[in-house]
């Protein structure tokens, strides 16, 4: 224990040292714990149920590709429980409804679920009851069970909340606690119509392998009874936990390599400057040549290393802390769990196990070549020169690895980057400057028919188009990159060449008059929609050039004929409108049909997102535009209020993200890399400053020994260079799924950051 004094002595006599090596080794630790509570939030943390590994995602996806998936067909559920391996499986939805006469009438957003949602998941609620099977059902009572938040900031945590009755979308739904998944019959009977995805629980003994072969089963089956719609649909089944974080492990492990690197580096840096204790060779030669044994020695040293990352350790917390926080706030919000991050145990474990290795990845080298002198020769010498040699061989390799780790983290954040830059480019098909988007969702009970609701949206859009500023307006079911609606259509030539419906999917969006106009969308070929399009008129629509390029190549589109599967009456496509990226800016534009918002048979859906476009500042009108929702019906609610042009930033948010924290690191590893060369280049003229003073009486010039310093540091310079790039060349291949139009190899961007 008396090591520890001295130890703590001999750190209080260069103040300046010690500051620099904690804080590096602060940076290093503390950043890495900052990712790792977030990797332990998203990745690792199982799910708080009962026997999580259990819990598994169920999805249809189309061909051979899991990840192009589509909802789940409410039609086909009846024939997926007739299986052996679920002890349930739940369809699961995240609709929005109105909640109102319980103060300002609010948007809320919960779960759409199954009877046996919550047996699934194996948890019951704190107060009253589940969903009984009947309530499962079309026309069914309406019942709701009611999230914890909700009952205690909209009603006050009032204890006699059971049997209560509560508003939602017009209609009056006693308190239970969720709502029921109810499907109306014409959704229920036809298979071609996807909606969100579904939830299962293994039962006991049964792997994942099994369910799979089993569900796999059905779906041949379902395919040869149902050729047009099941033809192409494959059945998938993954691990819950996993599969909600796919979109996002990648991206979370690379962070978390790059912040390891970064570790590495602020490591080769404190044992760069921990180095020093060759200084000290002449008091260890004179300790050996006491009677000091050489474990002595090391363990001396190394308590000193241990103090010094105890003190990291304890300031990387610190930081750590904050940057959690930070992260946290500036993260995408679509990121799962990530709110759940916190200082648990296993990250001030996993913070001990850093600091325990920083101890020996950068002590045990310098203390063993330190112990390692003979006495004689280093008591004959001078000090400065003992050792010297063989540190600075020592530093040199590690400034070597310095210079290395950081060009792979440069060139990981530069590809990262320029992903970014050309997703940004990428042409939409639309204008996005001066448009003002919101959703106003009007509830079944009130608006009951199609007919209602586009009545509600014409005049709406005939008042906004009076106020000030607005230049046009126009509404449709989900604006751009705000979801949509798919199915799969049909043409009177049959589907040619492919026995069923394979490839035949596309988006549909029930659009109005003005929309293409307020949208800046073109129309290339034929007709927009006018007021003569109207229900009871001829049904029309309008097609984009990805649908007409594929079913007419060689003719025009317009005047031909098209429907949605299942629908009753074709459509004459009228015109034909640019590319527009709907869902994101990196997926290929799929087939889209558009309909006339007041044709409303056309569509199952709801029309709901209100398009604004304006003359100046978007968000400037946006209580005046709320006060003509209210002046038609006082109790719906405005939500998702944002520029087009915030929405198109948030659909690349999670990139940006990604890019910004790896330049971030490799910023900071560049500026630990420069430290760490400066620190070996000023110890190797430190050495030969006698050799200098030499060279200098003997007629040497200043530019003579500048040109001889630099290239002896060059050498370890371009071997960290080489063995960066080569890196750099091999685990850049990790980031292809994270790249837009960039290769993992792309030339110009590893010759960039090497110079």
């Amino acid at each position: 224990m008396h090591q520890l004094p001295y130890a703590a002595r001999l750190l209080a006599r260069t103040p300046g040292f010690t500051m620099v090596a904690v804080i590096t080794l602060a940076l290093g630790i503390g950043v890495n714990s900052a990712i790792f509570s977030v990797i332990d939030a998203v990745l690792l943390r199982p799910l708080p149920y009962p026997h999580p590994e259990r819990l598994v995602s169920f999805f249809e996806h189309q061909g051979n590709d899991p990840d192009d998936r589509g909802g789940i067909a409410p039609a086909n559920m009846a024939d997926y429980n007739q299986n052996h391996v679920f002890t349930g499986i739940a369809h699961v939805g995240t609709p929005g409804m109105n909640l109102t006469g319980a103060g300002t009438p609010e948007r809320i957003f919960g779960i759409q679920a199954g009877y046996n949602f919550l047996n699934i998941l194996g948890v019951q609620p704190a107060m009253g009851r589940g969903f009984r099977p009947e309530e499962d059902r079309y026309g069914a009572p309406h019942v709701v069970v009611i999230s914890h938040e909700l009952w205690q900031q909209r009603l006050g945590g009032d204890r006699g909340v059971i049997g209560r009755t509560i508003t939602l979308d017009g209609g009056r739904q006693p308190m239970l606690f969720l709502v029921p998944d109810c499907w109306p019959p014409n959704i229920l009977h036809n298979r071609g119509e996807h909606y969100d995805h579904a939830i299962a629980r293994l039962k006991p003994g049964v792997p994942l392998a099994q369910a799979q072969s089993e569900m796999q089963t059905i779906g041949v089956r379902l395919a040869k009874a149902y050729p047009q719609t099941n033809r192409n649909t494959a059945l998938g089944v993954a691990p819950l936990g996993a599969d909600m974080v796919r979109r996002v492990r990648t991206a979370m492990l690379v962070l978390l390599g790059a912040v390891g690197l970064v570790l590495l580096i602020a490591c080769a840096n404190v044992a760069n400057l921990l180095a020093r204790s060759a200084g000290r060779s002449r008091e260890v030669a004179i300790r050996l040549a006491m009677g000091a044994g050489r474990w002595r020695i090391v363990r001396e040293l190394l308590v000193e290393s241990a103090m010094l990352a105890v003190l990291g350790c304890a300031l990387g917390l610190v930081l750590g802390a904050w940057t959690r926080d930070l992260l946290v706030a500036i993260a995408p919000k679509n990121i799962p769990r990530l709110d759940t991050a916190a200082l648990s145990w296993r990250v001030l474990g996993f913070t001990g196990m850093l600091a325990t290795l920083t101890v020996f990845l950068f002590g045990m080298i310098p203390a063993w070549q330190v112990s390692g002198i003979r006495p004689n020769m280093a008591l004959k010498s001078a000090e400065r020169s003992t050792g010297g040699s063989a540190v600075l061989r020592w530093r040199s390799a590690l400034m070597a690895a310095e210079v290395a780790l950081a060009l792979m983290l440069l060139v990981g954040g530069a590809l990262l980057w320029k992903s970014f830059v050309r997703v940004t480019g990428v042409d939409l098909g639309f204008e996005a400057d001066r448009v003002l988007m919101m959703l106003v969702n009007l509830p079944d009970l009130r608006y009951p028919d199609g007919a209602r609701r586009l009545a509600f949206f014409q005049e709406l859009e005939q008042r906004v188009e009076r106020l000030p500023g607005v230049q046009s307006a126009g509404f449709t079911f989900r604006g751009p990159m705000r979801g949509g609606w798919g199915s799969v259509y049909e043409t009177p030539e049959g589907p040619g060449s492919e026995p069923d419906f394979r490839g035949r999917e596309a988006d549909f969006e029930p659009v109005s008059l003005r929309y293409f106009e307020t949208l800046g969308i073109p129309i290339l070929k034929g007709r927009a929609f006018t007021p003569a399009d109207k229900e009871g008129a001829p049904p029309v629509a309008i097609v984009n050039q990805v649908l007409a390029r594929k079913l007419f190549p060689n003719g025009d589109a317009v005047g031909h004929r098209i429907r949605r599967s299942g629908a009753r009456d074709w459509e004459t496509i009228a015109g034909v409108v640019g590319e527009v990226h709907l869902q994101s800016q990196t997926e290929k534009v799929h087939p889209q049909v558009f309909f006339p918002a007041a044709q409303t048979s056309l569509y199952p859906v709801h029309v709901a997102d209100f398009a604004i476009r304006t003359a100046g500042a978007p968000l400037a009108i946006v209580r005046d535009v709320q006060r003509q929702v209210w002046a038609i019906d006082k109790d719906q609610p405005v939500t998702r209020v944002e520029t087009l042009e915030e929405v198109v930033s948030a659909s690349v948010a999670q990139r940006r993200f990604q890019a910004a924290l790896l330049l971030l690191f490799a910023s900071v590893a560049l500026a630990l890399a420069v430290v760490g060369v400066y620190g070996v280049i000023s110890y190797a003229v430190a050495q030969r400053t006698p050799e200098i003073g030499l060279r200098l009486a003997l007629g040497a010039q200043r530019h003579n020994i500048l040109g001889l310093t630099m290239a002896r540091a060059l050498g370890p310079i371009l071997a960290g260079l080489a063995a960066g790039l080569a890196g750099a060349l091999a685990a850049s291949r990790l980031l292809t799924s994270l790249l837009f139009e960039v290769k993992p190899s792309d030339p110009a961007t590893f010759a960039l950051v090497a110079a």
